[in-house]
Parts: structure tokens; sequence; C-alpha cells
């Protein structure tokens, strides 16, 4: 039987790099273009789906392509390749790339070092309710990020999740305080270009992702907290002394997938 999510066209294989099933690979070796071969393996045992783990598998392939590595010239022919007019264009474009990539790494660690603070600075007895439906959320989601690797939520990672919904209530109140006092909000045109934004994330999809939002209004609500919070932060950061120093790329990328708003505390509140 076929297994959903085990077949593709095109699919590029490097030989010798270790990217597939173990055997794989070697079951290739040899092999020309217009070959069709029938690649015998077992999945690992320790395979992320767990129901795979260890089984038997049968891959019918066709080899449509030989490639070999070369080494590439860099050159203005292959920035033109690339759709660039010079070589000089492709490195500008890759500099700010990687500038820009750097500076939201800046902002992100600034955020959460400001959030952290806020944290710290503020213990008052919250809305259960808030609470039970904030871990309510995010356990589900947790509990399906863990179901499609085969596995469930431990007691202990439970207990977290309840310690994140806390500081995620906690400061959601506390820039809602801030946000309210000085007056902050999230304009239409704000909105607008949040969405935009978010369609832009799907090449030739544009409007079909713009005629979704127009038709569902509270959808596009959910845009407004991450837009209102981000607004708080940067009231709070303009009226803060900052000190800048100078990192090193590791420092800087460390723990970069953090959820910054919702980092657990390391350490018990003050009562």
């Amino acid at each position: 039987f076929a297994v959903e999510g085990m077949s593709g066209k095109a699919m590029p294989v490097e030989l010798g790099a270790g990217g597939l099933i173990p055997g794989f690979e070697d079951q290739l070796m040899g092999k020309k273009v217009g070959d069709d071969v029938t690649v015998d393996v077992n999945f690992p045992d320790d395979y992320h789906q767990k129901e795979l783990a260890g089984k038997p598998a049968i891959f019918e392939c066709k080899l449509v392509e030989l490639r070999e590595a070369s080494e590439t010239k860099i050159d203005d022919e292959m920035a033109q390749k690339m759709r660039f007019e010079n070589l000089d264009t492709l490195k500008d474009a890759i500099t700010k790339e990687i500038s820009g990539d750097y500076e939201q790494l800046t902002r992100m660690k600034l955020k959460r070092a400001l959030l952290d603070a806020l944290d710290d600075a503020h213990d008052f007895e919250l809305p259960q309710g808030m609470v039970d439906l904030e871990f309510e959320s995010i356990t589900k989601q947790m509990e399906k990020e863990k179901a499609q690797k085969g596995e469930t939520l431990s007691d202990d990672e439970r207990d977290n999740l309840k310690t994140i919904a806390a500081r995620r209530v906690r400061l959601g109140l506390v820039l809602a305080e801030v946000g309210q006092i000085n007056k902050v909000d999230v304009s239409n045109d704000e909105l607008t270009k949040a969405i935009h934004a978010e369609a832009r994330k799907y090449p030739g999809q544009e409007m079909k992702v713009l005629e979704f939002y127009s038709k569902n209004p509270q959808v596009i609500e959910s845009f407004r907290a991450p837009i209102f919070e981000d607004k708080v932060v940067d009231f709070i950061l303009s009226k803060a002394t900052v000190t800048e120093k100078t990192v090193s790329i590791d420092d800087l990328t460390k723990d970069e997938d953090d959820d910054l708003a919702t980092k657990p505390k390391k350490s018990a509140k003050k009562k």
C-alpha cells in the first residue's frame, strides 16, 4: 500500500550524501538514465514516524537525469542566470538580505529581553479563566505537533505549558494596560499592510489570499494583536535607554526559535 508523503516526482538525490533511508542510495549506484529501479529498504528503528519505524518498504523509481557536481564560477554570467544585472548587484542584494536578517534577530533578542524584564517586574493574580483558555489553546497545538511525530505530551511538558500560559496572559495584560494608558492603537491602514504582507508569502496566489480575508473579517482581527504588541514594545523601547554591544554571529543566532512572548520563567515568581 502507498504511504502518503512518500512519493515524489523529479526529486533530486545526491548519491553518497546520506539524505535518504539507509540503503536507498546504494541501490541507485551504477544505474543510467531511463532505468527503472525497485529499491527495497527498511525504515530505521528510530524513524520519526513511529508507525513506519523498522518496517520494510519498496520504492519504484525511474532515473530521469544524471548530473555531476562541478565548481561554480562566481561571475557576472552566474549573476545574470539568477536574474541580476551583474555580480555587484548580486553581492549588494545578498548583503542587504543578510543585514536585514541580523536586524530582525537583534530586534527579537531585544524584545525578548524587554518581555523578560516586564514579566519579572509584575506579579499579580491572573484571571484563571484566561489562563485556562490559553493553556487549552497551546496544549492543543503542542498535542497536534507531538501526534505528527507519534509522540504524546509528558506531565513535565504540560506543567511547562501551564507556566507559559500564565506568562502569556500576564504579559498580555501588562502590554494592554501600557497601550491603553498611552493611547497606542492599530489603524486600519496598518491592518491592511499586514494582510498584504501575508498575501505576498504566497506568490501567484495573492489575490486568492486577499479575497479570503475580505470574506472573513473576523480572521483579519487576528493580525491586530501582534501589531499592537509590537507597537507597545516600540513605545516602551522609545522611553528606555538602550546600550548597543557587538556580539558574535553564534551569540546572535543562538535560541533564535524561542517563542519571545511566551518563554517560561527560569525561576519561581515571588508572592
